[in-house]
């Protein structure tokens, strides 16, 4: 399948699939006389995993990394286990300072809450 079909049929843009292609994500396609890469069967399922692992929080490179150790190990489920363990905590931790974050609004907004007229603490703290 060319490109523009491989994108439609995983509703992503070209350029998406272009740029899986150079971060070395998405293997090369062949090319055709003509010039237009052709994508086997396996690439939609490619695709479709990158997208998958982006929704769940990895990033491209350690989309990499999961993509490595599938094509490389037999017994890879240790290790993918350990980076979903290090993915998770590092969402725990974003979590947790979205907390702080969230609190930290919440008191500036009452504080604005509070006053008549002026900046006020919002703008105040913006400021500092």
């Amino acid at each position: 399948m060319k490109i523009g079909e491989l994108a439609e049929q995983v509703e992503v843009n070209v350029q998406t699939i272009r740029y899986y292609e150079r971060m070395q994500l998405l293997v090369p396609a062949g090319r055709t006389d003509g010039g237009y890469r052709e994508y086997g069967l396996a690439a939609p399922k490619a695709v479709r995993f990158i997208k998958r692992a982006q929704t769940l929080g990895f990033t491209l490179k350690e989309i990499s990394a999961l993509l490595s150790l599938r094509a490389t190990s037999s017994s890879s489920c240790a290790r993918v286990s350990d980076r979903t363990e290090t993915k998770i905590r590092e969402i725990e931790a974003k979590i947790a300072d979205l907390g702080r974050l969230k609190d930290a609004l919440v008191g500036l907004k009452a504080g604005c809450a509070s006053r008549n007229g002026g900046d006020g603490p919002i703008l105040a703290a913006l400021d500092q």
